[in-house]
């Protein structure tokens, strides 16, 4: 629940060693909160909690309390504490239900399970409040599996996904086509200082993004009239920022808003399957190749990322470590620091195959062991191409590729799935179970290999 302060450069506070510890221990955390405006009626729709200490304290700053959490290795569990200090506030305060409640999400939050003594606070939350969860890329580069994890969650029970620094980072781009944001949160302050090239390149993504997917645009730093006027020119119709409203504690009283935040929810649907294969256009006839035909057209593909503008997110599956050509895996290695996320998936690969590459392993009894592919996102483009062996053929390959934008964010978000939460092992998740057909008990309507590997306890 930071919110856009560095703490990397804040000195420790004076007081007592013990003191930023007790603070947490005790839950002492004071949020305020920053309205969200209809930008044609001027009415509050929805506040964005903003973390702070105690105000008597040396953490009475967002950046000074996350760096004190960051040296004593609480950062997750501060954000909790936030977090839930948030919705007890607003659930305190009885705030009409049409107002929607934005809160942040920490990168070192994703994979830490709320706090015990937090959880009642969290049901209720969950089935009273009206939230959308803002998440960024780098939550995305961080935790790719636990961040989509928790858009899951956030949609089982009815709550809205926020996209937000739209305009700090070229990442941020290919994270909408992976999240799928009912909100999507435009820093004009962010774009003021960007190149014009860099600031018409976003505005025209997110623009083609909200009128493709429905999602809503939300102005943020809106500093004077000028810029309400703007954002509105850009096609938003809610903005935040000081012109509009400060961050403070819950006013006295919120009237219903008359226009209220749209919460889309999940707007396509991830078929469970085994492999990439499976989800792939039956009526589009694969082409057949040898093995170097194949590589060739696999570095090809990882080129056109590399040469993208922005920062691609990469997912490639190379065949087995034995097999993979050290070539290959330079090339992969090249996009390190130009790539939002660069991943590779296959049997026996170690946790970092090179500098810069994330690895995932495949146990062998996995179908996705088979297939070789690469899947790239980009802020302009996207493109999958997946291949088969052939049974009983000298080593050739059926090859499907798609540049559909649909079918290429399903597939990436199928593969992020699969990978495992930081801090486990490097073995890929199991795939979703396929759904039992009617009457059909669910272990045999799934396929054997998934049988096999439940068995197994793997």
């Amino acid at each position: 629940m930071l919110d856009g302060e560095d703490t990397a450069s804040v000195p420790a506070p004076s007081g007592s060693p013990g003191s930023f510890a007790e603070l947490l221990d005790a839950r002492r955390v004071a949020p305020q909160f920053q309205p969200v405006l209809d930008l044609s009626s001027g009415q509050v729709t929805g506040l964005e909690a903003l973390a702070r200490g105690p105000q008597d304290s040396p953490f009475a700053s967002p950046a000074a309390l996350f760096a004190a959490a960051a040296r004593a290795g609480r950062v997750a569990e501060l954000d909790w504490v936030c977090r839930v200090a948030a919705f007890r506030a607003v659930l305190d305060a009885a705030l009409p239900s049409s107002l929607s409640l934005f809160v942040n999400v920490d990168a070192d939050s994703l994979s830490a399970p709320c706090p015990p003594d937090l959880l009642g606070a969290l049901a209720r939350a969950e089935s009273q409040l009206r939230v959308f969860v803002e998440v960024n890329d780098r939550a995305l580069a961080a935790e790719p599996a636990s961040l989509l994890t928790a858009v899951d969650r956030a949609r089982e029970h009815g709550w809205g996904v926020a996209v937000d620094d739209v305009g700090a980072s070229r990442g941020c781009l290919a994270l909408l086509d992976v999240i799928q944001p009912d909100v999507v949160k435009l820093d004009l302050r962010i774009l003021a200082g960007s190149a014009p090239e860099h600031a018409a390149l976003v505005v025209g993504h997110v623009q083609r993004h909200v009128e493709r997917t429905g999602a809503c645009l939300l102005a943020e730093g809106l500093e004077t009239e000028d810029d309400v006027r703007f954002a509105r020119a850009l096609g938003a119709r809610f903005g935040q920022g000081h012109h509009v409203g400060r961050p403070a504690p819950l006013a006295g009283r919120y009237p219903h808003p008359a226009a209220v935040l749209p919460v889309l929810g999940r707007r396509s649907v991830d078929v469970p399957s085994a492999t990439l294969s499976e989800q792939l256009d039956p009526a589009v006839a694969p082409v057949r190749m040898t093995r170097t035909q194949l590589s060739r057209l696999l570095q090809l593909a990882v080129h056109r990322a590399g040469a993208a503008s922005g920062r691609p997110l990469v997912l490639a599956g190379l065949g087995r470590a034995e097999e993979v050509a050290a070539s290959d895996l330079q090339l992969l290695a090249g996009l390190d620091g130009e790539a939002l996320l660069l991943v590779m998936f296959g049997a026996g690969v170690t946790e970092r195959p090179a500098h810069g590459v994330r690895g995932v392993r495949l146990r062998s009894i996995d179908p996705l062991a088979r297939e070789r592919f690469v899947v790239t996102l980009t802020e302009d483009s996207c493109a999958a191409l997946v291949a088969r062996p052939v049974e009983d053929s000298r080593g050739e390959f059926d090859v499907v590729s798609t540049q559909d934008e649909m079918t290429v964010q399903r597939l990436a978000r199928w593969l992020v799935r699969r990978m495992p939460a930081t801090g486990q092992r490097n073995t890929a998740l199991l795939p979703p179970e396929p759904a039992a057909a009617a009457g059909e008990p669910a272990d045999t309507a799934q396929p054997g290999w998934l049988r096999t590997l439940r068995r197994r306890g793997r």
